[in-house]
């Protein structure tokens, strides 16, 4: 049991459901949604499933309900997967509308789902890369190496 000084064990630190990351792939275009969830020895599962605004996008249970199985045209643009450890991953072709959906996932461990959901506009998501993240970073390591010696007076005119 955690002790009353460790702080990330409070309870605003603990997630209470799953967290959800969208993006991008790069080449296709496709939407991107991670849902991380936290890592449980329970039996049965992980499962998870993915909506679209209530509507149901996905699922990787094999025990659901056949009157739940999405319909054929969801089922060819939208793959659902169990990344290893943790993750369980929605992978969509959008159509081109431009309105922005909430897509909620859900994850079964044991006897209890959790879920969270999260809206966005497939405009505004960044690419799923790593590169990406490094460009960024690089960029800001420079303007701080550039800027640290002269906001303290070491290069001079």
């Amino acid at each position: 049991k955690p002790s009353f000084l460790d702080f990330d064990s409070w309870w605003w630190n603990t997630p209470r459901g799953p967290q959800i990351f969208s993006c991008l792939t790069y080449i296709e275009r496709n939407v991107r949604v991670d849902c991380e969830f936290p890592i449980t020895d329970k039996i049965p599962g992980p499962f998870c499933e993915f909506k679209q605004d209530g509507r149901l996008m996905g699922t990787n249970n094999p025990n659901n309900p056949v009157h739940l199985i999405p319909p054929v045209e969801i089922r060819r643009r939208a793959n659902v997967t169990l990344v290893p450890p943790n993750i369980c991953r929605l992978t969509w072709m959008p159509m081109s509308d431009d309105r922005a959906y909430t897509y909620t996932c859900r994850v079964y461990q044991g006897s209890t789902w959790k879920e969270n959901s999260m809206a966005f506009n497939q405009r505004n998501l960044l690419v799923c890369s790593a590169l990406s993240v490094v460009a960024a970073t690089t960029l800001l390591i420079f303007m701080i190496t550039v800027s640290l010696p002269v906001s303290l007076g070491l290069l001079s005119a």
